[in-house]
């Protein structure tokens, strides 16, 4: 067997180079898992850990907060969006009061944040994809909803969604504030 000291230079070299590439593989390896980690919702999350959009899981203060930027995203979403035209469905005005439009605004709210404000400084496709499949998609779902109140609870809903309801978030939170957060709701 041949000791390294034994070995000529140039194989040497190739040894370290060899070595150094390895590290280098190992480094973005890593890097790749983190990655992958961050895209796949594992971003620094501790495992069962509800997110800060979780409303079932919120306290009385994380839930007024929420509440405050789906009620200016609601509005705006109307304006910018479901007050044109051609566009054949509103937000009803009693969305407030239904669990699954709170939820679909929500989820609808985070996808747009993810595809406008996520500290890209490069373009990238993820506005159009957002206006190609989040945004019809919670129209096609919508529309269902709304016929349920015009049919069920409602005077007809046309034009505006009201004012803001900025205590609304309190139906979200438990009756009892020492109750489990991890028990769904009965609503």
């Amino acid at each position: 067997m041949t000791r390294l000291d034994e070995l000529p230079p140039e194989v040497l070299d190739t040894l370290a180079a060899q070595a150094d590439a390895i590290h280098r593989l190992r480094e973005d390896v890593n890097n790749l898992a983190q990655a992958v980690n961050l895209l796949s919702g594992g971003g620094g999350k501790k495992q069962g850990q509800p997110c800060r959009w979780a409303w079932r899981y919120l306290d009385a203060g994380k839930a007024q907060a929420l509440w405050v930027q789906v009620e200016e995203f609601a509005a705006w979403l109307q304006a910018t969006y479901l007050d044109e035209p051609h566009i054949t469905v509103n937000l009803p005005k009693c969305w407030r009061e239904h669990p699954s439009l709170v939820e679909e605004l929500t989820a609808l709210m985070l996808a747009w944040q993810a595809a406008y404000t996520d500290g890209e400084s490069e373009p990238n496709a993820d506005p159009a994809y957002w206006h190609e499949r989040y945004l019809p998609d919670f129209l096609s779902r919508l529309h269902p909803a709304h016929q349920l109140c015009l049919d069920r609870h409602h005077p007809p809903n046309t034009g505006s969604i009201g004012p803001a309801e900025p205590e609304a978030y309190k139906a979200f939170l438990p009756p009892n504030p020492q109750e489990d957060h991890h028990e769904q709701r009965n609503s």
